[in-house]
């Protein structure tokens, strides 16, 4: 192989090697405490915009936004724990609009009592989350049918 060649390789396999070993950092012994998000308000864990939309759309005070994202977060962690402990009488589960709590849905009346146990409001209604799948899964079945009859979307309530 002719010597320019030769180095032309050295070169590339070099450049190759640079180009794709790992890139190594050293992170700060002490880290930096967490910037606060959202206008320097450390209780909103949110962009900016969405900050201001909550206030903007929806009316919300600081104050009301933060207790609703406390909610928020919360719910899901209920709402599981509800749901295995329910079995067949759960229904579903929401936030109704303006409200502090979750609302936990039930076919037996019985199961009250441990809804409230876990924090959540209760509603009794007829039929089971079961159900209202089956009978989604019902509507969807003709969806191209409804499609066609000018029906953009459905969902079970």
């Amino acid at each position: 192989m002719p010597r320019p060649a030769r180095w032309l390789v050295v070169g590339t396999v070099a450049a190759t090697a640079v180009c794709l070993a790992p890139q190594i950092s050293f992170a700060a012994d002490k880290p930096s405490p967490a910037t606060p998000t959202a206008a320097g308000d450390s209780r909103f864990d949110m962009a900016p915009g969405m900050l201001a939309a909550l206030r903007r759309d929806l009316k919300l005070t600081d104050d009301q936004i933060a207790a609703r994202l406390a909610i928020e977060a919360a719910a899901p962690v209920v709402q599981r724990r509800l749901q295995g402990q329910l079995g067949k009488a759960y229904a579903g589960a929401w936030i109704a609009a303006g409200g502090s709590r979750l609302t936990v849905a039930v076919t037996d009346a019985e199961q009250a009592a441990r809804v409230h146990a876990e924090g959540a409001d209760v509603k009794v209604v007829e039929r089971s989350q079961a159900e209202l799948d089956a009978a989604r899964s019902a509507m969807d079945r003709h969806a191209s049918t409804a499609r066609d009859a000018g029906v953009r979307g459905w969902y079970v309530d």
